[in-house]
């Protein structure tokens, strides 16, 4: 492990959006999704791709299929370096988690830019809303404390100097 917080502490326990299981989640749904088309497209057997989201897909609620639970993280990135990116070895791994008749339609088609690129996007769109979502509530509860605050004074500065008084609420606001 390379950051446990040490030298963030303030990001401890808010960085699960960019862990290592979120991104592989994302490798996962790329992958999903490329078989999903192949089955939407009649070129491979619809069959593939739902013994694939049954394996590893995530359901409507957000559980992640038994598959994800069986895949070893610590192996996924370990097995990484060899070829540079976790594409290559994932895919073995997912190849041998399907059911039968899935497995050839698993990354087919696709380079490890394809897949890797795609989760990345994904990766970056979810923290995002999640980022997002955190500033709406901050923003909120700003809103709330300038309104609470507005006719409160206090010492306005402007470089370290006193300046004309202003309210705690337009300096929240």
């Amino acid at each position: 492990m390379i950051d446990t917080g040490l030298l963030s502490p303030v990001t401890v326990g808010h960085d699960h959006a960019v862990s290592d299981a979120v991104f592989a989640i994302a490798l996962i749904r790329a992958e999903l999704a490329l078989t999903q088309a192949w089955a939407e497209l009649d070129i491979a057997p619809e069959a593939a791709a739902i013994g694939f989201e049954q394996t590893f897909g995530v359901d409507a609620a957000g559980a992640l299929g038994a598959g994800f639970e069986r895949l070893d993280l610590a192996e996924l990135v370990e097995r990484s370096v060899a070829g540079g990116n976790p594409v290559i070895p994932l895919v073995g791994m997912l190849r041998a988690g399907v059911p039968e008749g899935a497995r050839e339609w698993v990354h087919r088609g696709a380079t490890s830019q394809d897949i890797l690129d795609t989760a990345l996007m994904l990766f970056a769109r979810d923290a995002g809303f999640e980022v997002l979502a955190h500033l709406v509530e901050i923003d909120e509860a700003l809103t709330a404390f300038a309104a609470e605050h507005r006719d409160q004074t206090a010492a306005a500065r402007t470089l370290t100097q006193h300046a004309v008084p202003t309210t705690l609420g337009l300096r929240a606001a």
